[in-house]
């Protein structure tokens, strides 16, 4: 059963990986929320921007779990624009249709990832106006045999 929900775990950041920085063509780096961080040496710090930041779920079609994705980016030169934000969210919309996407883990398992209530967002970040977050709200199912 742990291997099985490993494969969702695993399945669902595949999920988030997917997407990609429009200038580089390359994809964002992701981390489960509250785990965003990188090695430095012998040091973590706070990842680079831009970066992605999703819910983690647990296993079960029983329940609903709601959660918040957020794609993060930093502009130097321009505090407030909305360019890579913007372009991964529309990335994101495009591939989480109205009905949600199914995604098979394993031979026995799925996940269901639906649009939220108020679907997505752009907001900035009191504490650095140079920071922009696209909140992406959503309703999440998996199911594991």
């Amino acid at each position: 059963m742990v291997r099985k929900m490993n494969q969702v775990f695993k399945a669902y950041s595949d999920f988030w990986g997917q997407f990609v920085n429009p200038s580089k063509g390359k994809p964002i780096k992701t981390f489960p929320e509250g785990l965003a961080n990188e090695q430095d040496g012998d040091k973590i710090k706070a990842p680079s921007f831009p970066y992605i930041t999703y819910p983690i779920i647990r296993p079960g079609f029983t329940q609903s779990a709601i959660g918040t994705a957020s794609i993060w980016d930093k502009s130097v030169s321009e505090p407030g624009f909305l360019g890579l934000v913007s372009d991964v969210l529309e990335q994101v919309a495009e591939t989480i249709p109205e009905e949600g996407i199914i995604i098979k883990t394993s031979d026995t398992g799925a996940i269901w990832i639906q649009r939220g209530s108020n679907f997505m967002n752009i907001i900035g970040d009191p504490s650095d106006p140079a920071i922009v977050r696209g909140v992406v709200n959503l309703v999440i199912r998996s199911h594991v045999l």
